[in-house]
């Protein structure tokens, strides 16, 4: 008997067994391609990854800017500069083929929980004057805010804030320059915005070794800048390398300072030894005074040395 199974019977055991109750090859045949179709029309499209928005992504890996106002006060950061970080986020995450409905709605959600309060509060909103028109809503609500979170400005007051700026302790030059910049902007310096912070600056800065090179060659605000951050890129350097030069010989000295004291408590053993054998032989003497052991009676440890004797009335010795 021929234990070999054929082709056709080894798929048609992989069937169901309502299909493999039929012994016609044609049946069986049939009954395969229906069962590859099948698995082809349902099994295979379970299978396959879910399709991904490419813009839902990139909104979902970069990161979002901080909330403008999230609760009651003064905002941390002035409008103008969030909002310029605001919109290149947006640009990031592909906003600009976004519905101007949507990339209100963005906005509206970064704004913050007080942030978003104050826009619904503003007349605009209030009296329902942007829902409805024709015009871009997104671009119809930046100038709102910007005139509400944007403080009126009062030059002497902002030119005193400028002038009063000094540089910190532990603060970088590079630092220093964009602070001076930052408040250079409610200034109104115009064309003089890189000549004053330039010799702000140098006046205000902490390192006298920076500022005398300064002024002595007067350089540009660019210039400075390239010659300060390299003399304290210097500086330190070599701060560096002393501190670890001191390192290295104060490990020298307490190396040195460790061998003396183990030397010391290697001798110290001996002494104590020897005293420990003066102390036992003594342990075996007894006071005919006093009667007391580890002295001897004219030792001046006794207590009663000066006293005098019941039995024969003499004193001491």
């Amino acid at each position: 008997m021929n234990t070999k199974r054929s082709a056709a019977e080894r798929s048609a055991s992989s069937l169901s067994p309502l299909l493999r109750r039929s012994d016609n090859p044609t049946q069986i045949l049939q009954a395969g391609v229906v069962r590859k179709k099948w698995k082809h029309a349902i099994i295979r499209p379970l299978m396959k990854k879910p399709h991904l928005d490419p813009l839902g992504m990139a909104e979902q890996t970069i990161s979002a800017p901080p909330c403008f106002l999230p609760l009651p006060g003064k905002p941390m950061i002035l409008w103008k500069r969030w909002q310029n970080i605001f919109t290149t986020y947006l640009l990031a995450i592909g906003g600009d083929k976004y519905s101007p409905v949507r990339k209100q709605a963005i906005l509206l959600h970064h704004l913050g929980t007080e942030g978003r309060r104050i826009y619904d509060d503003l007349p605009e909103v209030s009296l329902g004057m942007v829902e409805g028109q024709p015009m871009n809503v997104y671009e119809m609500s930046l100038p709102m805010l910007e005139k509400h979170f944007t403080p009126k400005i009062i030059i002497v007051f902002e030119w005193h804030r400028f002038f009063s700026q000094v540089q910190g302790l532990d603060e970088d030059i590079m630092t220093y320059v964009a602070a001076l910049r930052g408040l250079a902007v409610t200034c109104d310096f115009r064309d003089l915005s890189d000549s004053l912070i330039h010799d702000q600056h140098v006046r205000c800065m902490n390192n006298k070794k920076v500022k005398e090179k300064l002024l002595a060659t007067d350089p540009s605000l660019e210039e400075s800048k390239h010659i300060a951050r390299s003399m304290e890129h210097t500086e330190a350097w070599i701060k560096e390398i002393e501190t670890k030069s001191y390192m290295k010989d104060s490990n020298k000295e307490t190396t040195v300072e460790v061998k003396e004291f183990k030397a010391k408590k290697q001798e110290k053993p001996a002494e104590s030894n020897a005293m420990r054998v003066v102390e036992k032989k003594n342990s075996n003497i007894i006071c005919f005074r006093c009667g007391c052991p580890g002295h001897m009676a004219s030792s001046s440890m006794c207590a009663a040395r000066n006293l005098t004797c019941r039995m024969c009335g003499r004193k001491g010795l």
